[in-house]
This record gives C-alpha cells, sequence and structure tokens, in this order.
C-alpha cells in the first residue's frame, strides 16, 4: 500500500534536520573563544599582581642591604678584636655556631694547636727548649 499524501507530509513535518558535527562542534567552540578573553584579562592581572608584589620584595631586600653590609664589617671588627685579644679559632667558631673551618668565611687564622712546629717535641735544636728559643728571637 503507498502511503497517502497527508502522511508524507506529517512525516516531513516531523524531521527535523539532523544537527551535523561541524555545528555541534562550533557551538562548543564558541563557548571556549568567550571564555578566553575572560581567561586572558584574569592572567594578565594575576601577573601584575605578581610583578607589584615582587618589585616591593626588591625594594625591601635592596633597602636591608646596608644594614646587612654595616653589622658584617662590625662582625670583622669583632673578629680581628678576638684574634688580636687572643681567642682561638676554634671558640670563635664555636661561638658563632661553624661547625668545621671551610664553613667559616670569618676564619683570620689557623688555630695555632693544630700546627706541627708549635709541638716542642718536632724542635730538634739539641739542648735548648722552645721557651728559650722563643725569647732569643
Amino acid at each position: 500500500m503507498k502511503p497517502s499524501r497527508s502522511s508524507k507530509s506529517r512525516a516531513r513535518l516531523k524531521r527535523r534536520p539532523a544537527r551535523s558535527i561541524w555545528s555541534t562542534w562550533c557551538e562548543g567552540n564558541d563557548k571556549e573563544m568567550q571564555r578566553i578573553p575572560e581567561s586572558r584579562t584574569k592572567l594578565e592581572q594575576e601577573l601584575r599582581t605578581q610583578a607589584l608584589d615582587n618589585r616591593e620584595i626588591d625594594q625591601h631586600m635592596n633597602s636591608l642591604k646596608p644594614d646587612l653590609m654595616h653589622l658584617h664589617k662590625i662582625r670583622d671588627q669583632y673578629l680581628v678584636w678576638l684574634t688580636q685579644k687572643g681567642a682561638r679559632q676554634k671558640k670563635i667558631n664555636q661561638w658563632l655556631g661553624i661547625k668545621n673551618e671551610t664553613e667559616g668565611q670569618y676564619a683570620l687564622m689557623e688555630d695555632e694547636d693544630d700546627l706541627p712546629h708549635l709541638e716542642e717535641g718536632t724542635w730538634y735544636v739539641g739542648k735548648i727548649n722552645r721557651a728559650r728559643r722563643l725569647r732569643k728571637c
């Protein structure tokens, strides 16, 4: 049986055009395209904020440098004074919290206790002892 003309027209009315993959992709892409400028402005604002924070930190660090240099100068003066007064380098390192000699950039002289020429057992000058020899110098 052949369908009547009215049923064909009804079928045409009920049919909706199928959405193509292209149109679906374009709609999704349009939404993404709308979000891009928003995201861009947000990222630009975050970058400006971060740059401002970094500038402030740099300014603060630069303002502290003269004070730090002055404190290092005072520390060096005290180290020289301590060594002139006879303080041992090991003791100075203990006071400063330096664990080994290589750590201490402020090490001004070697610890005299560890030097081999100060051991009296290594002096081979006959009957003269160290104290007597040092008095002659």
